[in-house]
């Protein structure tokens, strides 16, 4: 069966508007993201400031030269950025970092992008993205009993971004779904190419848990979106796609990072979680006990990383003594702090501006806790917010999965990477701090906006011309042997 790809125009509650946008919109992205992307930098680094304004400009042309949607350029640029880790995070940017300087350009493309135009997903899909935007806007809102600051700024930004590539992704994808599954296969590929090899390197030279050229946790977090893409791909026959996976652990592991390459296991052993028939049951079992014995051998076996778990800065949880790593300080200060203001909280990056106060944890800048930092920023209003929006997209794209594994198609790759990159993030939100990062909220994003922007499998199955439910070839686009 083929795919009808001709272009159609995608349309916002009925009205009309072309994907690639109108021939004024270019330029105006061009000059206003610029302008706002280079603002701080010229405060310090001018040469900076001016490689900025460069790198939008030659993105703009780019654009245009391929002849692509620039909605779907913008989400390669985004899975891209990915895989630089936080080496933007280190750039002196006078009154920012890069990593800011990144958002702000990366958000304000995004909002010129969706002025040409977006296409909601109808039913189940639509009511999940609506629940998100309205978690956004509540922490919008959250500005008039909160404070302002840099760092408010920066987190909402990232939200905002993150329903942003969503609502982009899932409008590219139901208009150039083949196109775009294929040149995001070839993104994550090089994303997690050049992340992992860098952290590679740097452990060559300065050994596990080195920050030589980039830091072992952001390392940690850029291998939980590796695994949900590359271990759904496995799942369909993407060729060389658990090579990939390996990579991720073997280097995650070497990192140090505990909590992502829990979350990693998890996501290794939940994709292979299929209880349709009696054989999957018992390989499901086999899964996660496999992935059980390996987790709990390398971390009583490789000793840097039991030296990690069991020595240090240690507590009792649950009769085991485990390095918290200062965390249960932390935890306990913002806990008392979102007492204080339980039902809306104390406002955007509230818990960020309480950690920076502590004096014995004046090298810390995050609670470490992402549940714990809504509450403390948006009250229990906030996290039930956000509890029904991210159920209600694990739900779904859960069970968008369910409905077509087996099938070896582009929708089983794309929906098991959506299910798989929420229970990842999920998880690692317990200890750690995606919640805040570009690099780790937009292409979740961009993974959740192709799952919902897809026809679910009743609906693909009806047109004949549906390209979601075409078998994936295992050498596909995407991976080196294309």
């Amino acid at each position: 069966m083929t795919a009808d790809l001709r272009y159609r125009k995608p349309v916002i509650r009925g009205a009309t508007r072309p994907v690639v946008g109108a021939p004024w919109l270019m330029p105006l992205a061009v000059a206003v993201v610029a302008a706002a992307a280079a603002g701080a930098l010229v405060v310090k680094e001018v040469p900076l400031a001016g490689v900025v304004v460069l790198v939008v400009v030659v993105f703009a042309y780019l654009a245009q030269m391929a002849r692509r949607p620039i909605g779907e350029v913008l989400l390669v640029a985004m899975v891209g950025l990915a895989g630089i880790v936080d080496i933007l995070q280190k750039v002196d940017a006078g009154a920012a970092s890069g990593q800011a300087v990144e958002t702000v350009a990366m958000v304000l493309l995004a909002f010129m992008v969706c002025l040409a135009g977006l296409s909601i997903p109808d039913g189940a899909a639509g009511r999940a993205l609506g629940l998100l935007a309205i978690f956004v806007a509540f922490t919008l809102v959250s500005y008039s009993w909160g404070t302002i600051s840099t760092q408010s700024i920066q987190n909402v930004l990232v939200y905002i971004a993150c329903l942003l590539f969503t609502a982009i992704a899932a409008t590219v994808i139901r208009y150039r779904p083949r196109q775009l599954y294929d040149v995001i296969s070839k993104a994550w590929w090089v994303a997690g190419s050049v992340g992992l090899g860098m952290y590679a390197v740097g452990t060559l030279l300065a050994g596990p848990g080195n920050h030589k050229i980039i830091s072992p946790r952001p390392l940690g977090l850029l291998g939980v979106l590796v695994v949900a893409w590359f271990m759904a791909g496995g799942r369909v026959g993407r060729k060389w796609a658990y090579y990939m996976v390996g990579a991720s652990l073997l280097l995650t592991l070497l990192s140090l990072s505990r909590s992502a390459l829990a979350a990693q296991f998890a996501m290794v052993a939940l994709a292979r979680f299929d209880l349709r028939t009696f054989r999957s049951w018992m390989i499901a079992i086999g899964a996660i006990v496999v992935t059980l014995s390996i987790a709990i051998a390398t971390v009583f076996l490789y000793a840097p990383l039991h030296h990690r778990f069991f020595h240090g800065d240690t507590t009792t949880v649950g009769g085991f003594t485990i390095n918290v790593t200062g965390r249960d300080a932390l935890w306990a200060a913002n806990w008392d702090y979102f007492l204080k203001a339980p039902i809306i909280g104390h406002g955007a990056g509230a818990a960020d501006r309480l950690v920076s106060s502590l004096p014995k944890h004046s090298g810390a800048a995050h609670p470490h806790n992402d549940y714990l930092r809504i509450l403390v920023d948006y009250g229990i209003v906030g996290l039930v917010l956000w509890f029904f929006a991210y159920i209600a997209l694990l739900r779904l794209t859960w069970r968008r999965w369910r409905a077509v594994r087996g099938t070896r198609t582009m929708a089983e790759h794309i929906h098991g990477a959506a299910a798989l990159v929420l229970v990842g993030i999920g998880l690692t939100m317990i200890v750690d701090n995606p919640f805040i990062e570009l690099a780790r909220m937009a292409p979740m994003g961009i993974l959740l906006g192709m799952s919902l922007g897809l026809p679910s499998a009743k609906e693909a199955q009806a047109s004949e011309t549906a390209p979601a439910l075409v078998a994936v070839p295992a050498a596909g686009a995407g991976s080196p042997a294309a």
